[in-house]
Protein backbone atom coordinates (compact mmCIF):
# COMPACT_ATOMS: atom_id res chain seq x y z
CA UNK A 1 0.00 0.00 0.00
CA UNK A 2 1.08 3.57 -0.68
CA UNK A 3 1.36 6.23 1.92
CA UNK A 4 0.39 9.93 1.49
CA UNK A 5 0.00 12.35 3.75
CA UNK A 6 -2.37 15.26 3.65
CA UNK A 7 -2.70 18.10 5.85
CA UNK A 8 -6.05 19.40 5.95
CA UNK A 9 -7.32 23.12 7.29
CA UNK A 10 -9.59 21.69 9.24
CA UNK A 11 -11.89 19.00 10.40
CA UNK A 12 -15.10 19.70 8.11
CA UNK A 13 -11.89 19.20 4.92
CA UNK A 14 -11.34 16.09 6.54
CA UNK A 15 -14.68 14.91 6.81
CA UNK A 16 -15.08 16.26 3.14
CA UNK A 17 -12.34 13.84 1.85
CA UNK A 18 -13.08 10.68 3.81
CA UNK A 19 -16.87 10.82 2.01
CA UNK A 20 -15.74 11.29 -1.38
CA UNK A 21 -13.31 8.50 -0.48
CA UNK A 22 -16.15 6.67 0.95
CA UNK A 23 -18.80 7.23 -2.42
CA UNK A 24 -15.41 6.62 -4.93
CA UNK A 25 -14.77 3.43 -2.92
CA UNK A 26 -11.26 4.20 -2.18
CA UNK A 27 -9.75 1.77 0.43
CA UNK A 28 -7.72 4.08 2.92
CA UNK A 29 -6.96 4.12 6.40
CA UNK A 30 -6.90 7.65 8.59
CA UNK A 31 -4.40 8.52 11.26
CA UNK A 32 -5.01 11.90 12.76
CA UNK A 33 -2.50 13.68 15.04
CA UNK A 34 -3.51 14.90 18.24
CA UNK A 35 -2.70 18.22 18.47
CA UNK A 36 -1.35 19.61 21.78
CA UNK A 37 -3.83 21.87 23.38
CA UNK A 38 -2.42 25.76 23.68
CA UNK A 39 -3.09 27.62 26.93
CA UNK A 40 -3.42 31.44 26.52
CA UNK A 41 -0.93 33.99 27.64
CA UNK A 42 -2.03 34.74 30.75
CA UNK A 43 0.41 37.59 31.13
CA UNK A 44 -1.69 39.43 28.90
CA UNK A 45 -3.81 42.24 30.69
CA UNK A 46 -7.27 42.58 28.58
CA UNK A 47 -7.46 45.83 30.20
CA UNK A 48 -4.85 47.24 27.69
CA UNK A 49 -7.41 46.75 24.67
CA UNK A 50 -10.31 48.49 26.15
CA UNK A 51 -10.86 52.08 24.55
CA UNK A 52 -8.90 51.22 21.49
CA UNK A 53 -12.01 52.37 19.21
CA UNK A 54 -11.79 55.44 21.53
CA UNK A 55 -10.82 57.88 19.07
CA UNK A 56 -12.86 55.97 16.29
CA UNK A 57 -16.06 55.56 17.72
CA UNK A 58 -18.10 52.77 16.03
CA UNK A 59 -21.49 51.50 15.95
CA UNK A 60 -22.52 47.71 15.17
CA UNK A 61 -24.42 49.18 11.77
CA UNK A 62 -21.09 51.21 10.39
CA UNK A 63 -19.11 47.47 11.20
CA UNK A 64 -21.94 45.64 9.18
CA UNK A 65 -21.63 47.83 6.25
CA UNK A 66 -17.76 47.37 5.84
CA UNK A 67 -17.85 43.86 6.37
CA UNK A 68 -20.40 43.09 4.16
CA UNK A 69 -20.84 45.92 1.48
CA UNK A 70 -22.24 43.80 -1.24
CA UNK A 71 -25.54 43.47 0.96
CA UNK A 72 -27.89 46.39 0.42
CA UNK A 73 -30.26 46.12 3.67
CA UNK A 74 -27.92 46.26 6.98
CA UNK A 75 -30.21 45.17 9.87
CA UNK A 76 -30.05 47.41 13.03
Amino acid sequence: MTQITINLPNEAEAQWLVELLNRLQVPFEVEADELPLQKGDKTINPENLFGIWQKEPRTLKEIRIKAWPKRTKVQS
